[in-house]
């Protein structure tokens, strides 16, 4: 079976039919697909985002469908971004949804249940947690899952509910409609996660019954929160400031009940759930990733989808694990085939900052694989022009960027074709930002599978080791539906430019964001 058996080695699949995959181009269509989701949702609602905005035109569109929506609504933010306020000495997003939401001309909060909870990293506690200002707490770690389910359909994304993901930031969205089973699994993961949340709660509600059932000791202490602010925060189990190795332990272990296959190899399970925090290069090897290819795993679909996990916090190392193995089965792959040519292998990510486990399997695929990386540029890229330390960002990731590509420039392996068989482009498009992010394998061979990934994971060392995150791979051998996702491809391909060794080199930038690079990696 190859690829298929390779990644049910360590995920669950789900079957689906290719008509029931919708592939989304602009953030237009991602707002409208959102509002039709809640619109005609019948049971309920899970929204799950880094965070949302408030009082822009669309954003008030999709605030307006889920308030006028019956049925049950949860939502989960990271709770750093969205507990500091949008402006300076303003509310945050939390408040502004509350007032929206509860607000005491409308009772339509009490008709139905809506839950809100607010992810808190366990590696922001103590001092750190204390001395950084509340801009700068969330480089430390966030919850960046992008999930949103709709009784039985599920939209994966890499995109946020705000104003510039519905408008001009370009990010990729792929819908899978009438998927019960894919949509069970999304909001298990979810489940889990919220049990280790911060519960939101509204004291003015029912007159303050809502805190009837809570003792003090179970309330968080308002960290330079307003005391205005018209809510409480209620702890999970274990506080992930006050108990983080507890948390994250106690983490690791309910996500492992889940998101593994029911019958996991002893060894890959200590690969995918390591003692230590990092694997290194080594990851899942070529034994491990021969053994699974020849597996026995059925096909009963022509599409399968594998979701991933990645909490390297709490050493949860799913989505990083079979990332590797899914790269070294294309150097596998390729090195098998007779042809000049064995496919294309196309890669996406608006901040260019691979993992060195990354960086290193991208050298080990052979040459008659071509590869093309896509990246924003500086005026693309979501902190250019922004105030304060965050106006080095783009900066830092441009030094990034020539630092790889000198990389391969200096490998003896690539030195004859790079300009042929290893291409770097960037997303240039007037007025619009780059976010996409995500993997395309086209085998040049019609009867393999074209696979790629779609999600939250910017394949950079904090998406490993710092953030929540949560990707899918898709293995498709439906005609049709790889047409779609080559469309989508070219949609991005044409609104970027070839960049030239030539051009990265006139690049100099601030002394401050090349130090950032070199020195600040995991936190970018």
């Amino acid at each position: 079976m190859g690829v298929e058996a390779l990644l049910g080695s360590l995920s669950r699949s789900f079957p689906i039919d290719a008509g029931n995959i919708e592939v989304l181009e602009s953030p237009t269509e991602f707002l409208q697909c959102l509002c039709n989701g809640i619109n005609h949702a019948k049971r309920d609602v899970t929204l799950c985002a880094l965070y949302c905005g408030m009082g822009e035109a669309e954003e008030e569109t999709l605030w307006d469908s889920i308030q006028e929506s019956k049925v049950n609504i949860r939502i989960l933010f990271d709770a750093q971004r969205a507990l500091r306020p949008v402006e300076r000495n303003g509310p945050s997003s939390v408040d502004s949804i509350l007032k929206r939401l509860f607000h005491s001309d409308d009772k339509s909060g009490e008709e139905r249940r809506i839950e809100m909870h607010l992810f808190h990293s366990p590696l922001l506690r103590g001092i750190i947690h204390r001395a950084l200002p509340v801009r700068i707490r969330e480089i430390v770690g966030v919850q960046h899952m992008k999930m949103y389910v709709f009784d039985d359909s599920v939209l994966l994304s890499g995109a946020n509910l705000s104003q510039t993901y519905f408008n001009n930031r370009q990010d990729r969205y792929i819908l899978f409609k009438n998927a019960p089973e894919l949509a069970n699994f999304v909001l298990n993961v979810f489940n889990e996660i919220i049990k280790s949340s911060y519960q939101v709660i509204v004291p003015a509600l029912e007159g303050g019954k809502a805190l009837n059932a809570v003792s003090p000791q179970e309330l968080v202490p308002q960290y330079g929160m307003k005391a205005t602010t018209s809510f409480v925060l209620k702890r999970p189990v274990y506080d992930p400031v006050l108990q983080p190795y507890v948390f994250c332990s106690d983490l690791r272990a309910r996500l492992e009940r889940i998101i593994l296959p029911k019958e996991t190899d002893e060894h890959l399970y200590k690969v995918a759930f390591p003692h230590k925090y990092r694997i290194g290069h080594a990851g899942f090897g070529v034994d491990d990733m021969r053994e699974c290819m020849s597996g026995g795993m059925s096909r009963v679909s022509d599409t399968l989808i594998f979701p991933t996990f990645q909490a390297g916090f709490a050493r949860v190392r799913q989505d990083e694990v079979l990332t590797l193995g899914f790269l070294r089965y294309l150097a596998h792959y390729a090195r098998q085939v007779d042809g000049p040519m064995a496919g294309e292998l196309w890669i996406a990510t608006p901040y260019m900052n691979f993992s060195a486990s990354y960086e290193h399997a991208f050298h080990q695929i052979p040459h008659n694989i071509k590869m093309t990386i896509l990246t924003s540029s500086m005026e693309s890229n979501g902190f250019y022009q922004s105030k304060g330390i965050s106006s080095n960002i783009p900066h830092a990731y441009s030094y990034l960027e020539k630092k790889l590509w000198r990389k391969m420039q200096k490998s003896s392996q690539y030195s004859n074709y790079i300009q042929n068989s290893r291409i770097l482009r960037e997303f240039h498009h007037e007025n619009s930002e780059f976010h996409a992010k995500g993997m395309y394998w086209k085998p040049f061979d019609r009867q393999e599978p074209m696979v790629l990934t779609v999600g939250s994971s910017n394949y950079g060392r904090r998406s490993l080791n710092r953030d929540l995150e949560l990707q899918a791979f898709i293995v498709t051998r439906n005609e049709g539906l790889k047409s779609s996702f080559e469309e989508e491809w070219n949609h991005l391909i044409s609104k970027s430019r070839v960049v030239e060794w030539e051009d990265l080199m006139r690049r100099k930038g601030p002394y401050l964001s090349r130090l950032a690079g070199r020195f600040l990696r995991s936190f970018l």
